[in-house]
C-alpha cells in the first residue's frame, strides 16, 4: 500500500520522514503522535518497509518500498524477521514489561536479512509503568542499524523522558471536508457525516465504526 495515496492527508508526515530516510538522517527513535484513527499506524508501517527494503537500502532516492524485493514480499507476508511489532496482546490492555524484554533482545541479535530492523510499538501509552522504564533504556542506550518506530494517541501520557530521547512528529487529522470525501468513497453506509461526527472527525475511527454496524 502506498500510504500517501490510500490516506491524502498522512502526506506531509511522509514526506519529511522519507526524505530523513533517503538522506541517511532518520533518527534512531521516532514518536508520532495524533488523534486516534487517523492512519499513525499504517503511516508507520510503510516507513518500517520502506527502512527494510532492499532496493531502498541500494538506492536512497527511492521514494517509496519497491514491493518486489525479497524483503518487501517478507514484509507483505508479516513474516519478515527484521520488524517486531509490539502491541497490546488484547485490545485496551497493557504493553507489558515481558514484551519490551524481547524488544532489547531483538535488537541485540544479528538482523536477518543482513540490513536494519525495525520495532513498532504503540499505542505507547499502554505501556504501564515497568515497560516504560524498560524502554527507556533503549532509547538511551541505541543499537546501531536498529530504528524504533512509536505512535500514540496522548503523549502526555507517556514519561517525559521517553518523549525526549525521540523524534517527535504530529499526525493532524484531514480538515472536515476531506476526511468525509474519504470516509463516503470507502464505505456504502449511508450514515457517513454521523459517523465520522460522532469519530471526532477521525476518518479510519468512523470506517471501523461502518464496519461494526454491518456486522450487527
Amino acid at each position: 500500500m502506498k500510504v500517501v495515496t490510500a490516506l491524502p492527508w498522512v502526506e506531509p508526515v511522509w514526506q519529511r520522514i522519507s526524505q530523513q530516510i533517503s538522506q541517511s538522517r532518520l533518527p534512531h527513535a521516532v514518536l508520532l503522535s495524533g488523534q486516534e484513527g487517523i492512519g499513525k499506524r499504517l503511516l508507520l508501517r510503510e516507513v518500517a518497509q520502506l527502512l527494510l527494503c532492499h532496493l531502498q537500502n541500494s538506492n536512497q532516492s527511492l521514494a517509496s518500498p519497491c514491493g518486489q524485493c525479497s524483503s518487501c514480499h517478507l514484509f507483505d507476508a508479516g513474516s519478515h524477521p527484521d520488524l517486531l511489532m509490539v502491541e497490546p496482546e488484547d485490545a485496551g490492555k497493557q504493553i507489558k514489561i515481558d514484551q519490551i524484554r524481547q524488544v532489547t533482545d531483538f535488537a541485540n541479535t544479528t538482523a536477518r536479512q543482513g540490513g536494519k530492523k525495525v520495532v513498532l510499538l504503540g499505542p505507547a501509552e499502554a505501556m504501564n509503568i515497568n515497560a516504560s522504564n524498560a524502554l527507556l533504556k533503549n532509547l538511551e542506550e541505541p543499537v546501531a542499524d536498529v530504528t524504533m518506530l512509536l505512535y500514540c494517541h496522548q503523549p502526555s501520557a507517556l514519561l517525559a523522558t521517553i518523549r525526549s530521547r525521540c523524534q517527535q512528529l504530529v499526525l493532524s487529522a484531514p480538515d472536515w471536508q476531506q476526511g468525509l470525501k474519504w470516509l463516503q468513497a470507502n464505505s456504502e453506509d449511508g450514515a457517513v457525516e454521523a459517523l465520522l461526527r460522532l469519530a471526532k472527525g477521525a476518518p479510519l475511527k468512523a470506517l471501523s465504526m461502518a464496519e461494526q454496524e454491518a456486522n450487527i
